[in-house]
């Protein structure tokens, strides 16, 4: 289980709090427990002007706090810059990538290791209150003896209301590990303006 809190801070910047507050492990190690909280922000430096063919433009700098204890966390600090870019395309389509390196902290030896992050998301509203979405992700390995990932999902959002949206996702791995397939949902509420 995942959640994102994110607070405008001005027009430009938000301040985000992520985590797990639930995980269960299972295979060669179990436990049940709580994931490690990520802190970052959302500084948009560029947007997009109606007719225009640049990008709106921002970054995320992140940081990873290892509160969880292995095997559920790696209790390590883990640290990324990942640059955004937004287009709006014809037939009312839009397209968000996002690329950036990650240091990823280890303890079997002890040190960093560089992550590449990249993924490409296509979308297009189907209504006034439906939309879909179909993105292809990829992340360089996360430990000396592990494998790059490449993965796949698709859904669709629906808006219940200019606070309230439900989501559904279908995932698969094309490569490296992850699941053969997952589904997940989520909600997603907006307080204030």
């Amino acid at each position: 289980m995942e959640a994102l809190l994110r607070a405008g801070l001005t027009e430009r910047l938000e301040v985000r709090l992520g985590g797990e507050p639930f995980v269960r492990v299972r295979g060669a190690e179990e436990d049940t427990g709580h994931g490690d909280i990520t802190v970052g922000l959302k500084y948009r430096f560029l947007d997009a002007q109606d007719g225009a063919w640049w990008p709106a433009l921002g970054i995320v700098p992140s940081a990873k706090l290892p509160v969880a204890s292995e095997p559920i966390g790696s209790e390590r600090p883990d640290f990324s810059m990942v640059g955004l870019a937004s287009f709006t395309l014809p037939w009312e389509l839009g397209l968000d990538m996002n690329a950036g390196p990650a240091l990823i902290g280890q303890s079997r030896p002890n040190g960093y290791l560089l992550q590449a992050l990249a993924s490409a998301s296509l979308s297009r509203e189907l209504g006034q209150r439906l939309a879909s979405f179909v993105e292809i992700f990829y992340a360089s390995r996360a430990r000396r003896d592990a494998r790059d990932t490449v993965g796949l999902d698709a859904g669709l959002v629906y808006f219940v209301s200019r606070s309230l949206a439900l989501d559904l996702a279908a995932e698969t791995s094309l490569a490296g590990p992850g699941p053969d397939y997952a589904l997940t949902a989520g909600i997603s509420l907006r307080f204030g303006r």
